[in-house]
């Protein structure tokens, strides 16, 4: 299975799709200039960011249009608001241009609680499919989307419990590893274009 690539979403200019009116070219925002820094280093640190502040505020995204003005070009110089603004309008963009599969990975790495889990469910039962033995690909793969938790399984314990030798659950982690950070690659191509023009995350 092949990591997702860019894709065709039928949209026109701007994003809309056919038949739905024009909508006025994105605005210029502090952080585009040369002079003026984006608010995030890469596009994982805003997603993460955003899904952070979704679980520290319950507010719901608006409707989706042009990013929200803002004062400052870093966090620290956004009023509560701004930011809470700033996290929905990177929430809402995910959600509109990224495939359902895509935002499931998504809610699967840096959501929490509920999302988080429905996100990792969706991502293990596709990945799973890697392993011949699909019990263990459930397994190998939840371990990688836990990387940097402290309930993190290790391979060791994996390959004790389903009778494995250490070796073929090394090489099923690095297979199923490497079509993860590849999906996830596939994101940040996908979402990357508009965050860099927009000064929300910096071209890498």
């Amino acid at each position: 299975m092949q990591g997702l690539q860019e894709r065709d979403h039928g949209l026109g200019p701007q994003g809309m799709r056919p038949g739905q009116p024009a909508r006025a070219p994105l605005p210029q925002l502090r952080g585009t200039a040369a002079d003026e820094p984006p608010l995030f280093p890469t596009v994982k640190a805003a997603l993460r960011w955003a899904w952070q502040m979704e679980d520290a505020t319950f507010c719901k995204s608006p409707q989706y249009g042009p990013p929200p003005p803002r004062r400052a070009s870093t966090l620290d110089g956004l009023t509560v608001q701004e930011r809470v603004a700033q996290a929905a309008w990177i929430r809402q963009t995910a959600e509109r241009r990224l495939q359902p599969a895509e935002l499931s990975l998504v809610l699967a790495l840096f959501a929490e609680g509920p999302m988080r889990g429905a996100g990792v469910r969706a991502v293990v039962r596709e990945v799973c499919l890697m392993a011949r033995n699909r019990d263990l690909g459930r397994e190998v793969a939840r371990r990688h989307l836990d990387l940097g938790r402290a309930n993190r399984r290790t391979l060791a314990g994996i390959a004790d419990e389903f009778g494995v030798a250490p070796r073929t659950v090394e090489r099923l982690a690095a297979e199923i590893g490497r079509e993860i950070d590849g999906r996830i690659a596939g994101i940040e191509r996908t979402l990357s274009h508009l965050f860099v023009s927009t000064g929300v995350a910096a071209q890498v």
